[in-house]
């Protein structure tokens, strides 16, 4: 289960890919000098992104669209991401120091919002649901 802030994003999501944090550096050529001089100054800040499918037995649609405004009205806030063990899988994992850039819908055609009319993603039908993206940024890795 995906936790920001305090807050669980309910669904069933992929593993946190992340990049390498940016290296803050500073380089410089100096004549006489051969190749480059780099004073470096600690690894800054990475992407955090997670796909999820966004479900949790929403009967109407509009039930779904609930959750969305209020993953929209979340977009700025700093926190804690945590991943924890849930009904939907998840392996215990906390970045710290992170900022919500909020949920992207996935673009393809059957990405949703549709109703589960089977029961198989949570047992409700039916049960709306949408594919996408949770962005975070971590602005600091010193502490991880």
């Amino acid at each position: 289960m995906v936790i920001f802030d305090g807050n669980p994003i309910v669904g069933t999501h992929g593993s946190p890919v992340f990049v390498a944090p940016t290296l803050q550096r500073v380089t410089a050529e100096y004549a006489g000098v051969l190749g480059e001089s780099e004073l470096r100054l600690g690894r800054k800040a990475r992407t955090i992104q997670i796909q999820i499918k966004l479900h949790d037995k929403h009967a109407t649609s509009d039930a779904l669209f609930i959750i969305l405004k209020s993953l929209d009205k979340m977009v700025g806030d700093h926190g804690v991401l945590a991943i924890a063990a849930g009904a939907y899988g998840g392996l215990i994992r906390n970045y710290k120091n992170c900022t919500f850039e909020g949920f992207s819908k996935s673009p393809s055609d059957d990405a949703g919002p549709l109703p589960d009319i089977t029961g198989l993603l949570d047992g409700a039908v039916p049960s709306w649901w949408v594919d996408g993206t949770l962005s975070f940024r971590q602005l600091s890795v010193e502490d991880d």
